[in-house]
């Protein structure tokens, strides 16, 4: 099996990587090895002038590979996966012939990095180049953090190395990251020509520092204030933001070959922390897993769709019908009346203003996508629709009289969802013509930009509507977890846990700032009580009362949670709109403590330490996952880990919320708990599962 072919063009090898059987080149234990004996066989052939790489894909290289580097347990063991790569780039650069990188489309993490170590980049104009690591809790560890700032100057390549995204070939043809940039049928030859007056040498080697200097206050302010970025990013789990930048800081003050050997250092004992193995785990095989619908039923045809029909113009409605129009469906857009369809079409059409205004599409596709969209009154015409979404107030009686007159008007086996976030789909099917074409399809807002959609299976849905929904689900970009029906099915109720432990801690008196500030510096985007204030205080009323209709729960044993807003709502604070709740707000809408709070709650004990309130807000979540989990809600750890870092925004370096107890430990996840339960009561019960792993030193995932 050859990977790296040689075309030898008047003196200039040209080595073309094509993994065979692979949509991608990945840097794996074979590939490497046989790109480190193509490139010594023409760094060692007289006859060869120059060496131009490239590749025979639609991207050049992928960089290493994760299923490899996932397995590494210790620092060793991550050194001898990158040793062999780390040799043949300074091999390329030192060897006294001019090597040319010929990039195309996805030029990413390793791939760039070999890009790097040329003399020269040509680009084509598909081309993406960009340093993602830190995405995966990782850094670059084959010269990234040393080769890119000193390429193009540390203001241009921080963003690069922290943030992760890439950047097209125009761009980084301004920062002097590639020398050209051509069509894609003149790459090749570019390169070739550019390999024929190319000098051999780096501007790292050109003189006798290897490119050491003392950094200047600009470049240390510039460190200085992207630490602090990513200390806030950090939470508990990410440190790669903060070890790259501080890699890059020591290492332009070395030599390259002391600069690269920090690098080395830094990168494989990363490699084998927790949050490395969680990141590449769920957010990128997990995730991607999940996005090309692995889960969905064996055996069912594909679903060919062209149309679907959107009941409701509100919030979630709109930007459903938004996203569906977005991907090239034709949507019918219905509401009770013209007043109402007028309100959604002027939201939608402000959806599309803004992405617009934040360069996410042009106006012209703004504008194909709101002609996709057809309001309309009624349900008529609706026997050739694909498929439908009801997305009316979360109010049973409306649900059921819209669900009888939707799935009246469809034609048989088209699939109705309903985005509900709380009302049983089993009963709500009872409302429809056909309960077997019907299921749940619960929408995270703002829906053009959240890629989670909890798919709720009832008891009479079939296989075939399930498919159904998950094809049309994959046409809208979406990134499904799917569930049994169930009280809160799995999202909602876990959530359900985590708002009312922390309005359970403000009934006690605890403060809002210490209850927010422990959630955020655990990683969370946004404390609870700010967003319960977001939500609306009187909603979430609705919405936990919802969720605690069984009494009988054990998540909810000794909740005060309704206590605490009807407390709140009685003193005329209803949240951030109507500018009191939990905090005040100034007329900018900016939080600000609350003078009155200690009078409303009293203290009723000494204020806790923080790391109690966070155990008091995290063990819940994956107390509550545990038991969905047990009781065969969520199908699996995964699902409920792509559901919490997707949903609701679980820390992405804990893997998610069952990750983070394999993260802990379950043996001291299970003790905090028992303490907890003696202080607390029995919410924070264990259940036999986790009991069970943590006498056996189980996890819920092997690596």
């Amino acid at each position: 099996m050859t990977i790296i072919s040689r075309d030898d063009r008047d003196g200039i090898a040209v080595l073309t990587w094509d993994q065979p059987g692979s949509p991608v080149n990945a840097a794996n234990r074979d590939a490497v090895a046989e790109f480190i004996a193509a490139v010594r066989a023409a760094l060692d052939d007289a006859a060869v002038s120059g060496i131009v790489l490239a590749s025979a894909k639609a991207g050049f290289i992928a960089g290493g590979d994760l299923r490899e580097l996932l397995q590494v347990t210790e620092p060793k063991q991550a050194l001898a996966l990158i040793a062999g790569m780390l040799q043949i780039k300074r091999a390329i650069e030192t060897g006294g012939k001019p090597v040319v990188a010929a990039v195309n489309g996805a030029t990413m993490g390793g791939g760039l990095e070999i890009a790097l170590a040329c003399h020269a980049r040509v680009a084509d104009t598909t081309a993406l180049l960009g340093l993602p690591e830190v995405g995966l809790g990782l850094m670059p560890g084959a010269g990234g953090t040393q080769r890119l700032p000193r390429l193009i100057g540390l203001e241009d390549a921080l963003p690069m190395l922290t943030d992760g995204k890439p950047i097209p070939a125009a761009r980084a043809q301004e920062l002097g990251l590639v020398t050209d940039v051509v069509e894609r049928a003149a790459l090749v030859e570019t390169a070739v020509a550019l390999a024929r007056v190319t000098k051999p040498v780096q501007p790292w080697d050109a003189d006798a520092t290897q490119g050491a200097r003392v950094l200047s206050e600009a470049e240390l302010a510039l460190l200085a204030a992207a630490d602090k970025k990513a200390a806030r990013r950090a939470g508990a789990f990410d440190v790669a933001e903060l070890r790259i930048l501080d890699t890059v800081r020591k290492g332009l003050t070395l030599p390259f070959d002391a600069a690269m050997a920090l690098e080395t250092e830094t990168f494989v004992n990363l490699a084998v922390t927790p949050a490395a193995k969680n990141r590449i785990r769920t957010m990128f095989f997990a995730i991607n897993d999940a996005k090309a619908i692995r889960s969905r039923p064996a055996g069912e045809p594909p679903y060919a769709l062209a149309s679907i029909a959107v009941v409701g113009g509100g919030t979630m409605g709109g930007g459903i019908a938004f996203t569906a129009a977005m991907s090239g469906l034709e949507v019918v857009l219905i509401e009770v009346n013209e007043a109402a369809l007028d309100r959604g079409m002027t939201a939608i059409r402000a959806t599309g203003d803004r992405q617009v205004k934040a360069g996410r599409m042009s106006p012209e596709k703004r504008d194909a996508i709101l002609a996709r969209i057809r309001p309309q009154v009624g349900y008529d015409g609706l026997g050739d629709v694909d498929a439908a979404i009801e997305a009316v107030i979360e109010v049973e009686t409306v649900k059921a009289d819209v669900l009888g007159k939707l799935s009246a008007a469809m034609r048989p086996g088209a699939p109705i969802g309903s985005n509900t976030s709380t009302l049983p789909i089993t009963r709500l099917a009872g409302y429809c013509a056909r309960p077997e074409d019907f299921l749940g399809t619960h929408f995270f807002g703002p829906v053009e930009r959240m890629p989670l959609v909890e798919v709720i299976r009832g008891k009479a849905t079939t296989e075939a509507t399930l498919a159904r929904m998950l094809d049309l689900l994959k046409r809208m970009r979406k990134t499904p977890v799917t569930v049994n029906d169930g009280l809160g099915f799995y999202t909602s109720r876990v959530v359900a846990s985590y708002t009312g432990e922390a309005l359970t801690m403000l009934a006690e008196g605890v403060p809002p700032q210490l209850i927010d500030k422990a959630a955020m510096e655990f990683g969370m985007v946004i404390g609870p009580c700010a967003m319960a204030d977001m939500t609306g205080l009187e909603l979430l009323i609705d919405i936990l009362t919802s969720a605690y209709s069984d009494a009988e729960r054990t998540s909810i044993q000794g909740h005060r949670s309704l206590e605490a807003l009807k407390r709140l709502v009685a003193a005329g604070r209803t949240g951030r709109r109507g500018g009191a709740g939990i905090y005040d707000y100034d007329e900018n809408g900016r939080a600000q403590p609350w003078p009155g709070f200690a009078d409303l709650f009293p203290a009723e004990s000494d204020e806790p330490i923080q790391a109690v309130v966070t155990q008091r807000l995290m063990h819940p979540q994956a107390l509550e996952s545990a038991r969905a989990l047990e009781e065969g809600i969520v199908a699996s750890a995964t699902d409920a880990d792509v559901a919490s870092v997707l949903g609701w925004m679980f820390p992405k370096g804990s893997g998610g919320v069952l990750s983070y107890v394999d993260t802990l430990g379950a043996a001291r996840f299970v003790a905090e708990c028992e303490a907890l339960e003696a202080r607390n009561g029995a919410r924070f019960s264990v259940p036999a599962n986790l009991k069970a792993m943590a006498a056996t030193g189980a996890r819920f995932h092997a690596i």
